[in-house]
């Protein structure tokens, strides 16, 4: 079955996309066209900011650096999308320049759809044990326990400012059992959504 669009999925669950939630309509729409473009692993970049001189889109992408971040940290079961770079094109046309900008993906799509399979069928697993527990307190001691005891932190990747591997994702976590900070949290934070718990980090 095809995915769930991103924003039909946050549209369905606002309370549980806090970073979304408190932006502008503008900012939601480049939100929506990251997650869209990386979800169906387009090849071809999404135009997402227009500007009056080549120094103002400029500007602009270095404060959307973070705001990418953001984006992929939320979006925590693409694990196929580097949340540390990405590419970007400036082009111009009638005097107006437009940032054009593409996701940097991990693994090729046939890999990451064998892999989502995995990454779902063990998320579920999870969340399933984690709901049979008698307090909303002992479910998400169940998730932070069985996440500590099934990885450990990879050093190797930590220590490799150019690393582009599993470890900083949820499924170097939850699969691999091997990550740094980011594969942690955003492990905890897709657990956490599928339970129904607001849940949210900043890298």
């Amino acid at each position: 079955a095809a995915p769930t669009p991103v924003i039909q999925e946050i549209e369905e669950n606002q309370e549980l996309y806090p970073f979304y939630n408190q932006l502008s309509d503008e900012d939601k729409a480049v939100y929506n066209k990251i997650c869209t473009t990386a979800q169906n692993f387009d090849e071809t970049a999404a135009s997402i900011y227009i500007g009056k001189t080549e120094k103002e889109v400029n500007d602009y992408v270095d404060d959307f650096v973070d705001f990418y971040r953001e984006v992929i940290y939320e979006q925590t079961d693409l694990f196929w999308v580097d949340p540390y770079s990405f590419n970007t094109t400036i082009w111009s046309e009638e005097n107006k320049y437009t940032l054009d900008i593409k996701p940097i993906y991990l693994y090729t799509k046939e890999e990451a759809s064998t892999m989502k399979k995995t990454f779902d069928a063990k998320v579920d697993e999870i969340v399933t044990n984690a709901e049979a527990k008698k307090s909303t307190y002992d479910e998400i001691l169940y998730v932070h326990d069985y996440i500590v005891e099934n990885c450990v932190y990879d050093d190797a990747a930590a220590a490799n400012d150019n690393y582009k591997g599993s470890s900083i994702t949820a499924y170097g976590c939850l699969i691999d059992g091997k990550a740094i900070c980011s594969g942690y949290t955003m492990a905890f934070t897709t657990i956490m959504r599928e339970l129904g718990y607001e849940c949210g980090s900043e890298f």
